[in-house]
């Protein structure tokens, strides 16, 4: 008896308009599509924050060509497929719509990761019990699938990186990150806003900016985000989309993923990183990839992260590839805890305008100290 092996393909929004029908695409590293994909082997096309938009029966195995591929080098793995069924973005199966958290869409014995995780990469085989679930699923939903209005945060997403063109020759930018420990699962219809604690240390440094006399900027990657049912981080007061115009092409796409910076004029005072994640690692990639750009220009960092993740904080600050630079990243960048952060808005907020930007470093400490 054949069984059927299911496998994943996740496209953002902008990928799945570009995609060549008939053609599945994944990145290098799922060389294992290679040897194991083969003709009957069924795909569940998914767009994070969107939701699963189809099902695919494989024609061909998988094979590394680049040069069929609509992304070349990025997506060089390519097979084959017929369509069984295809939605619409708008009309795509989301997680609200399964009837119930235990349709079987986990593994046999109940043992190990909820669903949801499973559909976090791409090309990655489903157990047979939670592919042919979800195939019955999607098969029930396209018979009649409601069609719901796309927001700009699941549009916009990209998990793709940019490039540019430096001193340094063509780099990668490394796309912005969502708040890390959220699953990029498809947006709930609920009605209910949940703002996490990324976006409300992200409000905190916005308004704490903007007190302190600077016009604070939110990068684009969260200008969406929600704070309550009628207002965006975006829409807070004085918030602003002009990056300085100094900079290069390659230093402007790595600012523009940057969590919140202070500006005076073209001047950028200070950036801040918020990484509430479990690797507090991206926001410190950003920052080395700004200083290794501009290494001459002395822009005051900080990573803000929870409390307690201090000892994390400093030794990843202290890498010896951050050690190694032209001048240490451990020396450039400072660490301020949530709760020190806390406290700075509530002397802000008691000294009505007097104070000055230099107090945060009283409130925040290199990787160094202390130790």
């Amino acid at each position: 008896m054949t069984v059927t092996r299911y496998w994943t393909c996740i496209y953002d929004y902008a990928t799945w308009l570009e995609r060549e029908p008939g053609l599945a695409c994944w990145a290098d590293k799922r060389q294992k599509l290679l040897s194991d994909l083969g003709p009957g082997d069924v795909i569940a096309p998914y767009i994070p924050r969107v939701g699963w938009v189809g099902l695919w029966t494989m024609t061909s195995p998988a094979e590394r060509d680049p040069h069929r591929s609509p992304w070349n080098e990025d997506f060089p793995i390519v097979a084959a497929y017929e369509v069984e069924l295809e939605l619409e973005p708008t009309q795509a199966l989301r997680t609200a719509d399964i009837p119930s958290p235990d349709v079987n869409l986990r593994t046999e014995d109940g043992v190990g990761l909820p669903y949801p995780f499973m559909f976090q990469a791409s090309g990655v085989e489903l157990p047979d019990n939670v592919g042919s679930a979800l195939a019955s699923l999607l098969r029930e939903w396209a018979a009649s699938p409601a069609t719901r209005e796309l927001s700009s945060r699941q549009t916009d997403y990209s998990s793709r990186p940019e490039r540019a063109t430096t001193d340094l020759g063509t780099v990668s930018i490394p796309p912005g990150s969502d708040d890390s420990d959220e699953l990029l699962l498809d947006d709930d219809e609920s009605g209910a806003v949940q703002v996490t604690e990324h976006t409300r240390v992200q409000r905190q440094l916005l308004e704490l900016g903007r007190e302190l006399g600077f016009a604070p900027w939110l990068t684009p990657d969260d200008r969406s985000k929600q704070l309550d049912a009628s207002t965006k981080l975006s829409d807070l007061p004085e918030v602003t989309s002009q990056l300085p115009s100094q900079f290069n092409e390659a230093t402007n796409k790595t600012i523009r993923h940057i969590d919140v910076m202070w500006l005076d004029g073209s001047r950028i005072e200070a950036a801040f990183e918020v990484e509430n994640s479990t690797s507090i690692y991206s926001g410190i990639l950003r920052m080395a990839d700004l200083l290794a750009l501009q290494p001459n220009v002395d822009i005051p960092l900080y990573l803000v992260i929870p409390e307690g993740r201090q000892d994390k904080a400093r030794y990843e600050l202290t890498r010896p590839v951050f050690q190694a630079m032209q001048r240490p990243l451990s020396q450039r960048c400072r660490i301020l805890t949530y709760d020190s952060l806390d406290s700075l808005v509530d002397l802000a907020r008691q000294a009505r305008g007097a104070l000055k930007v230099d107090v945060i470093k009283n409130f925040a400490f290199r990787a160094e100290d202390g130790v």
